[in-house]
């Protein structure tokens, strides 16, 4: 079915009616060797603008730092969700982090193209430039976070390491309750949207959960949603579908 025909479920709803959800890496941009030479894709960031001043909401829900989304997203309107929605750390939080990160360096220091990416509230263990090093690495950070209490997931290329109540799908679900919307749109790319896929397929009213194709996508990873689209170039196309719609 075409994202024409996806969108058909619109037909009834308002667009100031309509929650908008994202990721970002992966799904908004283009996935880099390193996180700081990433940009959204220049057609997305246009229709993310004509789309604020529509949709009653748009909320980019991220592993990145809020401070980084606000670079890389810099347009009023948009709420910005980093640290998987977590929020403000806790002092026990930032302190397990910390600990991980002491604990990590012997170990990175043996692995050559691997690196830690701090954050203020998670971490991730990059391996892009080390392709051959991610169960290894998977099994070493878990082995170190879990007796901390943090919560570890295999992603594109990267192990990530967040508090046990940091969670993309958590983080959703308070904003699904908070607008009451009359329509849903998620996209996303890796492990960590899977359980926004869920929970967007399975709302009482009209939703398109959208998984953002890419070689390096888990099996099974799309089972829940609605439409799959190739990469952030196709996300772009949804977008620009979606602001057409709105405007009309």
């Amino acid at each position: 079915m075409s994202m024409s025909d996806r969108l058909a479920i619109l037909e009834d709803v308002r667009p100031r009616a309509v929650l908008l959800a994202s990721d970002f890496d992966g799904t908004l941009a283009e996935i880099r060797d390193r996180p700081e030479a990433v940009r959204a894709h220049p057609r997305s960031l246009q229709a993310l603008s004509r789309l604020r001043l529509r949709l009653g909401r748009i909320t980019i829900i991220s592993g990145r730092a809020t401070t980084m989304l606000r670079a890389l997203l810099p347009m009023p309107g948009l709420r910005l969700l980093g640290d998987y929605g977590l929020g403000r750390p806790t002092p026990a939080e930032r302190a397990a982090l910390d600990e991980l990160a002491r604990q990590l360096a012997p170990h990175l220091r043996s692995l050559p193209g691997v690196w830690l990416e701090r954050k203020p509230g998670s971490a991730s263990v990059h391996f892009r430039a080390a392709p051959t090093a991610g169960t290894r690495l998977e099994a070493v950070v878990r082995t170190l976070a879990e007796p901390l209490g943090l919560r570890v997931r295999a992603g594109r290329m990267v192990v990530e390491v967040m508090p046990a109540r940091a969670d993309k799908a958590t983080a959703l679900r308070s904003e699904i309750e908070s607008m009451r919307p009359g329509a849903v749109i998620f996209g996303g790319d890796d492990t960590g949207d899977r359980g926004c896929f869920e929970l967007v397929a399975a709302l009482d009213r009209p939703h398109l959960a959208v998984g953002v194709e890419s070689g390096e996508a888990a099996p099974g990873l799309f089972e829940a949603c609605d439409l799959v689209v190739p990469g952030p170039t196709g996300f772009a196309n949804l977008l620009e579908e979606l602001a057409a719609w709105a405007e009309r």
